[in-house]
């Protein structure tokens, strides 16, 4: 009788720790957003994301005019200008540099390649980049020509290329990465 019990006991040891186990690490995977890559609620395989010496909290400032050599187009993060670039949506080409800074306030770019994408898509992503503003959005729209994707959706660390515009992928990147940024401040002062 005394195996009996010794041999139940066992098993409810193992059973609760099991379930503990598995209780910690649920508890684990919802703490760090679902153990997607540090996103919240976006999972998108064409999502390409950076941890790396351009991404670190401390970038430079550079100085009025000063132009930096960026490793991808367009930029994810590094030194930047130390004048932001106001949330809005551009017709013209804006600095690399002045959207860096934006983006290490928080903001989201959407760029787009007008000499690829398509006019429907362009219409589109000022469309919707004027819904995202008009509700309280960090958003930046601009065009830049030297994209090799139609369509790039940018913020700190972070670039989403997209053959084509899509809303539902743009909107989620909006919510999983507004404000995930070295530096949070209030819409007003962030762009």
């Amino acid at each position: 009788m005394t195996r009996t019990r010794s041999a139940i006991g066992a098993t409810a040891q193992r059973w609760w720790l099991m379930t503990l186990v598995a209780m910690l690490g649920a508890l684990l995977a919802i703490a760090c957003g679902g153990g997607g890559g540090g996103g919240g609620n976006f999972d998108d395989p064409r999502l390409a994301e950076f941890d790396d010496a351009f991404t670190t909290p401390e970038q430079d400032h550079l100085n009025a005019g000063v132009l930096f050599n960026y490793p991808t187009i367009p930029a994810y993060g590094g030194p930047h200008s130390s004048n932001l670039l106001p949330c809005s949506v551009y017709p013209d080409e804006q600095s690399q540099e002045r959207i860096v800074h934006t983006m290490e306030h928080g903001a989201i770019i959407i760029f787009f390649q007008p000499d690829v994408a398509s006019g429907d898509d362009i219409t589109q992503i000022r469309q919707v980049g004027t819904e995202l503003l008009r509700s309280g959005s960090r958003i930046v729209v601009a065009p830049n020509r030297n994209l090799t994707n139609p369509v790039v959706v940018a913020s700190w660390g972070r670039l989403l290329p997209l053959a084509s515009f899509e809303e539902a992928p743009v909107r989620a990147f909006v919510d999983a990465f507004e404000d995930d940024a070295p530096e949070s401040f209030p819409r007003a002062q962030a762009c």
